[in-house]
């Protein structure tokens, strides 16, 4: 056997294991996708289930698009008097504070301002609005995020059920027309939802969308005890976690969902990868004792380890079975080519399969720089903005299905 030819088996085999995995765990999410589809929800958006809700809403230079965020809180369908919304503002340089405290003098009782002396980043802007917040359940969420009117119904009417620790549910992608970085983000994003969609049936779904997502509040307390431990775990991407530790489920409900923007160039959408690789890398870390741990059921033997291959060593695996695949193709070009090109074809012959095949090497490639990132320790406390996901008022789409 020829170096060469060597080196082309080994890349065939990196890049097949990766491709299988992902096969072999999409076939058992499918099985229990299809399972739950005649299942009714457990979710309620009537009026019979209303605990008291804290809204907590971290923000900082959010002025050019917070009048939008503060009236869509108000367009809420859930009664006011059980509904509390917490901004907490990290000093921010521009007229966001200004505009949410003048909203709230004329506008909403409901509302309040938090300001910080200085700027705290994410984690902490989520503790100072749990110090001072009343509900028993607490909803986190951005400036950018626009939720349905009904999406705290659905989200809170899986609370009647005890067992139930938190409730995530799904983002609509608002500027997909005609801008291939966001088409991405959506493709991305329907993987994902089908993924924590099937989860929560076979147990639990350890990703929840921090944009959109309630939890009770005994367990957003033990959370922020945990975080500090890290410094790159987010406090949404934590939370799973802490609730399944206490013997929680956590849901995901594909009614309540909330339309953002996002990045508009693969630039800004790159960054964002890495960013949301940093924090998945960092809580499954700080929970790694859970990982193959059989009393934590399903979630512990099956949905950790598999997560732990996706976000930390499948990525390596792809990285290295391109790399031997390009040195193979440079010291035997003709055979690889024609290899190449029988997997290509079938790609440029589907828009949707381009799509998804795009997004999943660079989720790949930004989960490389993102582990990278958790391994030498630099700090992610502070959540930078990309322009391109924040638009004015006059600009903004409505939320829509």
């Amino acid at each position: 056997m020829t170096f060469s030819f060597a080196v082309e088996i080994l890349s065939y085999i990196l890049l097949a294991s990766v491709f299988l995995f992902y096969l072999a765990y999409y076939l058992l999410l499918r099985r229990y996708h299809t399972n739950a589809r005649d299942v009714k929800n457990n979710a309620n958006p009537g009026p019979r289930f209303f605990p008291m809700v804290s809204m907590i809403i971290p923000v900082y230079n959010e002025g050019k698009t917070i009048q939008k965020k503060l009236e869509n809180i108000k367009s809420l369908r859930y009664p006011e008097e059980k509904l509390e919304a917490i901004f907490v503002d990290g000093c921010s340089t521009d007229k966001t504070a200004e505009i949410i405290q003048s909203y709230i003098d004329n506008e909403c009782s409901f509302m309040r301002l938090v300001q910080q002396e200085c700027r705290k980043g994410y984690n902490e802007g989520v503790v100072d609005g749990l110090a001072v917040s009343s509900g028993e359940i607490v909803v986190l969420t951005d400036a950018g995020a626009y939720y349905d009117p009904d999406a705290l119904r659905y989200l809170v009417g899986h609370f009647e059920d005890p067992q139930v620790g938190a409730v995530t549910g799904r983002e609509v992608v608002a500027n997909e027309d005609g801008v291939l970085a966001a088409k991405l983000e959506s493709t991305y994003r329907s993987f994902y939802d089908f993924m924590r969609s099937a989860e929560a049936k076979m147990d639990s779904t350890p990703d929840l969308k921090g944009e959109l997502s309630a939890v009770r509040k005994k367990i957003c307390v033990r959370t922020a005890e945990k975080v500090r431990k890290s410094p790159n775990a987010s406090f949404d991407c934590c939370v799973p976690y802490q609730a399944r530790m206490e013997g929680h489920t956590v849901v995901y409900e594909g009614e309540a969902f909330y339309s953002e923007r996002a990045p508009a160039t693969f630039r800004g959408r790159m960054r964002q990868q890495v960013r949301r690789g940093t924090i998945l890398i960092a809580a499954l870390l700080l929970f790694k004792d859970m990982i193959f741990d059989g009393k934590y059921g399903k979630f512990g033997t099956v949905i950790l380890p598999a997560h732990l291959m996706m976000l930390v060593v499948l990525p390596w695996v792809f990285l290295s079975g391109v790399a031997t695949f390009v040195v193979a193709t440079v010291m035997d070009p003709i055979m690889n080519v024609v290899a190449l090109g029988v997997f290509v074809v079938p790609i440029l012959l589907s828009s949707r399969v381009r799509l998804f095949v795009v997004a999943f090497v660079q989720s790949q490639l930004a989960l490389v720089a993102a582990l990278w990132r958790v391994v030498m320790r630099r700090e992610s406390l502070f959540i930078e903005t990309i322009p391109s996901t924040r638009v004015c008022q006059s600009e903004s789409r409505e939320v829509s299905s």
